[in-house]
């Protein structure tokens, strides 16, 4: 990677830290159990992010079924045990199955840009940038519609900043930028 996507790559983990809230960094320390289990599953991920990268004849939607639907499968499973657990709340019985039916959705669109930007030579980097910016950025808008979470400028900030690393990250979103900057420029 260039310096200028690696100056991309620090934009886009800014990114995700300002869609978060900018959370201070004491809570780090007394994060939950469950995102201790996200950072863990990390490296599966970056596992199969190398795998999926070498093998590329992968029909990108024979893992989508499959990944899709177990993901679908597990996601409701979850949604009848929590709701069996918590019979009088009505929350997990509409929005909990809206919530699983989504993250299908997403994780299908996950992989299915996994695979077809390998197959276009993207690095990982590229794909890591735009696939996790448009899940927190799905994420953060089903927040805001199903969870009547607050809009903040923090998280407008952030996904910006996703379009802003992109173009830094991408050669041809990069010299495209740079033309219209020159055009721009001269103009005036």
């Amino acid at each position: 990677m260039t310096l200028r996507q690696w100056l991309g790559l620090c934009i886009a983990i800014l990114a995700g830290y300002s869609i978060l809230g900018w959370p201070s960094l004491s809570a780090f320390l007394v994060l939950p159990l469950w995102v201790w289990l996200s950072f863990a599953n990390t490296l599966p991920v970056a596992a199969n992010q190398g795998i999926t990268r070498a093998i590329k004849r992968i029909d990108p939607f024979v893992k989508n079924f499959w990944g899709g639907l177990t993901t679908l499968v597990l996601c409701l499973a979850a949604t009848i045990v929590l709701s069996l657990e918590h019979s009088g709340t009505n929350f997990l019985h509409g929005q909990l199955i809206i919530v699983s039916l989504t993250l299908g959705i997403v994780v299908i669109g996950m992989w299915s840009f996994n695979l077809v930007s390998y197959k276009a030579g993207a690095t990982i980097g590229l794909k890591n940038v735009v696939m996790y910016g448009t899940h927190l950025t799905t994420m953060m808008i089903l927040g805001v519609v199903v969870f009547d979470e607050a809009m903040s400028l923090a998280k407008l900030v952030g996904m910006a900043l996703y379009f802003v690393a992109f173009a830094l990250m991408d050669r041809d979103t990069w010299q495209f930028c740079k033309m219209r900057i020159r055009r721009y420029l001269v103009a005036s």
